[in-house]
């Protein structure tokens, strides 16, 4: 049996436990305390990572989108210059063709200006391809997936033994409780595929009506597509008819069928688009003559600038002028070239010989200087006759010493509207 401690001995290891405890509490407490500074350090240098995370994504972000920015901005700047260089590619194009305009008035004129014969007074209707928005032919609705019919399978019969210790008479039930089952199936399945096909001819029967609402409707197109041929045809017929009475008129001689003749052959014969095309023109029969007086354009038909120029520098097209010399002097062989050009049209076209002579003058609006009012300011003035003209080569002329060769007179400066002199008339300034 243990010996029991005495009363001071039990004390002292109480005390020593307790103090035991005590220690070990307090080395728990202090296990706590650092790992609580520990975690708490932790999380500062975590805050503060994350912190410079931020600040770093932050500066990162700043800088991508700067980047953007720019790009952005480049790629605009690079997209408006290039849609400045085609600006400018476009006006020069526009002069280059102004210029060729008013210089080749009269080039290769032998080929240009041809005979008309009845054939180009004739048009022929022109008809788009028919076209109906109703012309979409709509599928039909496909037939429906029908569900099989399903088979019965009855179960295996007993064999042997079981079948005689009452296995046969639990075959035959299950066999007939399985037999309902299907009937009940069988009629579920009908009753499905009947629905579904009664669903299916309705969609057919929507469809047929449908197809035969579309059919009606492009018939209805070509109905009215027709009539629309028909008036097309109509309308050219009657214009062949209008051509055929002008020609036949122009061949019995006819003072306004000759008239007519030459103001449509002059209208359909190719000039510039800023050429106008409302000359007056008369004839007299009793002397041949035709008489035309031809406006021209005015003198800003001429460019003011050689060629168009994009400064990157200052976001700005500039051009270099044209000079006044190669300005007057474009004009001038502009209104020059008209004129033998017109003179040359009138004898081509004139293939029944009706006119003998013309008489011809270029005017173009502008002010009397002596009066200060509107008035057609002349060009040219000239009148010849067939013989004459007919024996110029025409591609190999110079169109101002030909007007002064066939006796006509030209203004000193067409570009400043200067009057050519006719004071005494064509007739005499011809003779």
């Amino acid at each position: 049996m243990a010996k029991k401690r005495g009363l001071f001995a039990e004390l002292q290891r109480q005390a020593a436990q307790a103090e035991k405890r005590r220690q070990q509490a307090e080395r728990q407490r202090q296990q706590a305390a650092a790992h609580a500074a520990r975690m708490e350090e932790h999380n500062q240098r975590m805050v503060l990572m994350h912190a410079r995370e931020r600040e770093h994504q932050e500066r990162q972000n700043a800088r991508e989108f700067e980047w953007e920015q720019r790009r952005r901005a480049t790629e605009a700047k690079v997209q408006h210059q290039q849609e400045r260089l085609t600006e400018v590619a476009a006006l020069n194009r526009h002069l280059a063709k102004r210029t060729a305009d008013l210089e080749g008035v009269l080039s290769n004129v032998s080929a240009q200006v041809a005979p008309i014969n009845r054939a180009n007074f004739h048009t022929t209707a022109v008809h788009p391809p028919f076209q109906s928005r109703h012309d979409t032919v709509v599928a039909p609705p496909p037939p429906p997936a029908l569900p099989a019919e399903p088979r019965f399978r009855p179960p295996p019969a007993p064999q042997g033994l079981g079948a005689k210790l009452g296995g046969a008479k639990k075959h035959a039930a299950e066999v007939a409780r399985l037999q309902v089952e299907h009937a009940a199936a069988v009629a579920q399945v009908n009753a499905q595929r009947a629905a579904l096909l009664n669903e299916h001819g309705r969609r057919v029967n929507a469809h047929a009506q449908a197809e035969a609402t579309r059919l009606q409707r492009v018939n209805f197109d070509r109905m009215k597509y027709e009539s629309d041929c028909e008036a097309r045809n109509a309308a050219a017929a009657q214009a062949n008819r209008h051509a055929d009475e002008l020609l036949d008129a122009y061949d019995r001689g006819e003072p306004a069928a000759v008239r007519d003749f030459i103001e449509v052959c002059l209208g359909a014969s190719g000039w510039p688009d800023f050429m106008p095309d409302d000359a007056e023109i008369d004839y007299d029969e009793a002397l041949g003559e035709l008489t035309i007086v031809q406006p021209l354009p005015q003198p800003d038909v001429v460019p003011s600038a050689r060629e168009y120029k994009y400064k990157a520098a200052s976001d700005e097209i500039v051009s270099a002028n044209l000079p006044v010399t190669a300005r007057k002097k474009l004009y001038r062989g502009f209104v020059s070239a008209a004129a033998i050009r017109t003179l040359a049209e009138i004898f081509t076209y004139d293939t029944g010989h009706r006119i003998a002579t013309v008489s011809y003058q270029a005017v173009v609006e502008g002010i009397d200087p002596a009066t200060g009012r509107d008035a057609l300011i002349p060009l040219v003035a000239l009148a010849t006759d067939r013989e004459r003209f007919t024996q110029l080569d025409l591609d190999r002329i110079e169109p101002e010493a030909t007007i002064k060769h066939l006796g006509g007179v030209m203004s000193k400066s067409p570009l400043d509207l200067q009057p050519a002199p006719t004071a005494g008339g064509i007739r005499s300034v011809h003779e």
